[in-house]
């Protein structure tokens, strides 16, 4: 499989799937897999995301996190020292972080950049948003060392 195929697998596990708007952990309108639809606290709308649509979406969104991996010179080299499944952990962190969130990783990226694995799952592990989202990250972080998906996702 592909690193998009892949990613797509991720998310869907992770984040799950809502035709409703819901809020998130952190209060912002959500609905589909995850997509933010408001700001935070604002009332949510009364729509519905059909999964085809969803589906859509979410391959959209993946397809840009690719795009702005590799056209950021802080993130292209590691993105590429990755496997297609690493690659995938680090487009479900862009999804759930943004771009300017993984920005924030650099012992991260620059585990990376060395293929230094093990390194790379404890600096994932060592953050704020593992804190936050503790299974999600040491499945991640699981996936980042062992640099497979298998039993995992």
């Amino acid at each position: 499989m592909s690193a998009k195929e892949l990613a797509r697998k991720i998310l869907k596990r992770e984040e799950g799937w809502k035709e409703k708007p819901y809020y998130c952990s952190e209060g912002y309108p959500t609905i589909g897999y995850g997509f933010k639809i408001g700001k935070r606290h604002e009332p949510l709308p009364e729509k519905t995301m059909s999964i085809s649509e969803g589906d859509k979406k979410l391959d959209e969104w993946i397809e840009n996190i690719i795009y702005s991996l590799n056209g950021n010179a802080d993130t292209a080299r590691a993105y590429n020292n990755c496997n297609f499944d690493r690659q995938a952990i680090m487009i479900s962190m862009v999804y759930q972080l943004g771009m300017y969130g993984i920005l924030k990783f650099k012992k991260f990226i620059a585990a990376c950049n060395d293929k230094d694995w093990n390194r790379a799952a404890e600096q994932m592990l060592d953050s704020l948003a593992a804190r936050q989202a503790p299974n999600r990250f040491k499945r991640q972080a699981d996936v980042m060392r062992s640099g497979s998906i298998a039993g995992i996702y």
